[in-house]
This record gives C-alpha cells, sequence and structure tokens, in this order.
C-alpha cells in the first residue's frame, strides 16, 4: 500500500508540474476568468464576450492580464484605454 501511496505521489507531482504551462497558456490567450492558489475557472473568449458583455469583458482582461491578447500584434498585453 506504501508503495502505491508513493508512486501516486509521484505521478501527482509530475501532473502539476504542467500547471504552469497551462496558466501559462490560459494568460496568453485570455481564457481565465479567475485563479487563486491553484484553481483557475477557464472559458473561451467568445464566451465571456456572450456572457458579460463587452463592458465587463474588457474589465476582466485588464484587471486579470493588464490587457488583452492581440494576434494582429502578436503581443500578449495590451493595455486597454
Amino acid at each position: 500500500m506504501t508503495n502505491l501511496r508513493e508512486e501516486m505521489r509521484t505521478k501527482i507531482e509530475e501532473r502539476d508540474k504542467g500547471w504552469a504551462d497551462v496558466m501559462a497558456l490560459s494568460k496568453k490567450f485570455g481564457f481565465t476568468i479567475l485563479a487563486y492558489d491553484g484553481t483557475a475557472v477557464l472559458a473561451t473568449n467568445k464566451n465571456q464576450l456572450e456572457n458579460l458583455g463587452e463592458e465587463k469583458y474588457l474589465e476582466n482582461q485588464q484587471r486579470l492580464f493588464g490587457g488583452f491578447y492581440r494576434p494582429d500584434t502578436d503581443q500578449t498585453t495590451i493595455k486597454i484605454i
């Protein structure tokens, strides 16, 4: 039983190493709605815009990321004025 638990812990640690990569991609593409201490709520930008409306969507992008990703400029944060 101890070996199984040790194997599980090792596997969990290996999996969790990818969390920073997941969050970096989420930030790059603006998917994060809420994030705190290893937990995140993600949604597509289309769903955020449709459900929150333009004003709240832009507020969230500014609050969480300092702007939003602009593929036309290939920058991850463009300040929303």
